[in-house]
């Protein structure tokens, strides 16, 4: 999942990133904001691609049972800012996963800042 993000990312793709949570998911993407749903998680993320810089990031644990697994992992965004100054964020993340009917493993619960 962190791997298929930070792709998503540097693609500056945000149907890819949206395609990645379930539709009712809940995203914290700074410290104390909650959004809900695919929507309000869309517009976090269009805030998100808008920075710019190439983003790493690792999956330190996953924890599954049954078709939920927890997740713990460390991203990292560089870039050259809009004022011409280089940037670097970073933080570590915890999320909560559900596997689908397809296969495929989506977002339910997704704290990009659980450091904070």
């Amino acid at each position: 999942m962190h791997a298929a993000f930070a792709e998503a990312f540097n693609a500056r793709d945000i149907d890819q990133l949206v395609a990645l949570y379930e539709a009712d998911a809940m995203l914290a993407p700074l410290p104390g904001k909650r959004v809900r749903g695919l929507a309000e998680i869309r517009i976090s993320h269009q805030k998100l691609l808008a920075l710019g810089g190439r983003m790493t990031a690792e999956t330190h644990y996953c924890m599954q049972v049954g078709d939920i697994a927890l997740l713990r992992g460390a991203w990292q965004v560089k870039g050259i800012g809009a004022n011409g100054a280089a940037f670097e964020i970073s933080g570590h993340s915890a999320e909560v996963v559900r596997k689908q009917a397809n296969g495929a493993w989506l977002y339910v619960i997704d704290h990009a800042h659980a450091n904070d």
